[in-house]
């Protein structure tokens, strides 16, 4: 026996008005009969708090006292209806921490993974009116080990319906750009915020990237770019092929780690709270150097050719940006058939176009193009007009030889002109 009482004086008066005897702790009575708690305890509401940290906090009120030791944060679950719902509309958590505000008040702080799960949802938890709870069994236990009654999920088919939040924070706290990463070999760039940042916010055209922290060298505006990932804190984007090559004709910029570094403004980006907060600036002069830097191991292609023999120019457009200085027209040969197996005609000279680009225009000399002029099997028309090159023909601006077109596989020529002269 574990149960007993005791008694002031005084403390039970009978009809006479006399008092009781005190009941002390030597002549205490045992209790007869115990009947233990066994009520589970019951959460009577919640707040939700999104403007305390980059955590959000869920305080929690029971009917009676609670052990925080207990909980077992995988049981909550927060939506967006009272009603059955789908699971893209809720997030069920998977961490935390909880201290006791009081016996029955519990403060659950969310890891920053569910905070930022929570806000990337579009119809749950991004205000009051659309902030749900449920609990499943076994999610917290009471002093005497009764676990918390269960709200159930699905308020159709049990007797007990979500439960609306109380009171409810509304985020606002600015995000920031803590770090970022650049591909050169992808073309794209990946930035981690300090929360969930809506990708279709971000506006490109407010980032730069400069070649040192103090923008004293090099810099280029960004122009386009989309996101590839969805709403999160991190967002990665894929840059446009114009603001690949910029990047890449430029020696000085975006070749390192130590030469990649992004400035931006503050409507560069904003979270997912209703309120719309705004990206905190990092201004030209406090650049922002890039955590990670993947430099290009792409070879370019040859994308097309065009032929003009009225001219005498040949004109060699590529997937990204090659060196001029690199170009080797003697790694060229013209065939009449896209297999190599009739006429070919190897290049020896020429001039062509000295800055580093995209396309190389070529200049063709005379002595090819007579020889050229000369065979009536070769670059007679579109058809017979097709071109083998080899690695050697040219390098990118990271070095890389592009990517041969051999005999057997030669290109077609996309644009003919012919000799009209």
């Amino acid at each position: 026996a574990n149960s007993y009482v005791t008694l002031l004086a005084n403390t039970i008066r009978d009809t006479s008005q006399l008092g009781n005897l005190e009941v002390n702790e030597t002549l205490s009575v045992v209790a007869s009969r115990v009947v233990d708690d066994s009520t589970p305890p019951q959460l009577r509401s919640f707040d939700m708090d999104f403007d305390s940290g980059n955590e959000a906090v869920l305080t929690l009120y029971f009917s009676e006292t609670v052990l925080p030791l207990s909980l077992n944060t995988s049981g909550i679950s927060i939506h967006g209806s009272d009603t059955r719902t789908t699971l893209a509309e809720q997030h069920r958590l998977t961490g935390g921490s909880a201290v006791a505000h009081n016996l029955t008040t519990l403060l659950v702080t969310l890891t920053l993974a569910d905070t930022n799960r929570v806000k990337q949802l579009t119809t749950a938890a991004t205000m009051a009116s659309d902030t749900f709870i449920n609990l499943l069994n076994s999610t917290i236990q009471d002093a005497r080990l009764n676990w918390a009654a269960p709200i159930p999920f699905f308020a159709d088919r049990f007797p007990l319906a979500s439960l609306s939040v109380s009171q409810y924070a509304t985020d606002s706290i600015r995000p920031i750009l803590e770090s970022w990463s650049l591909d050169m070999n992808t073309g794209t760039v990946a930035l981690s915020f300090s929360e969930t940042v809506r990708a279709s916010s971000i506006n490109i055209t407010r980032f730069s990237i400069n070649s040192d922290v103090n923008n004293s060298v090099a810099m280029l505006p960004l122009v386009s770019a989309r996101p590839v990932t969805p709403d999160g804190p991190v967002v990665q984007l894929q840059l446009s092929a114009s603001d690949q090559n910029n990047l890449k004709v430029n020696d000085a910029l975006a070749v390192s780690t130590n030469t990649s570094y992004l400035v931006w403004s503050s409507d560069a980006a904003a979270d997912m709270s209703t309120l719309r907060n705004i990206l905190v600036t990092r201004p030209a002069g406090n650049g922002l150097r890039t955590e990670n830097f993947t430099e290009d191991s792409t070879a370019p292609e040859l994308n097309n050719f065009e032929l003009d023999l009225n001219t005498g120019v040949a004109t060699f457009s590529f997937s990204e940006v090659v060196r001029s200085n690199t170009f080797n027209l003697s790694r060229v040969v013209l065939h009449s058939s896209a297999t190599g197996s009739s006429s070919m005609h190897r290049l020896t000279f020429g001039n062509w176009s000295l800055a580093d680009s995209t396309v190389i225009t070529v200049w063709l000399s005379e002595d090819d193009l007579n020889v050229v002029k000369k065979d009536r099997q070769i670059a007679v028309d579109v058809r017979s007009t097709h071109v083998e090159i080899d690695a050697l023909l040219v390098d990118d601006m990271n070095s890389n030889p592009v990517r041969a077109i051999p005999s057997s596989e030669a290109m077609p020529v996309k644009r003919y002109t012919p000799d009209r002269v």
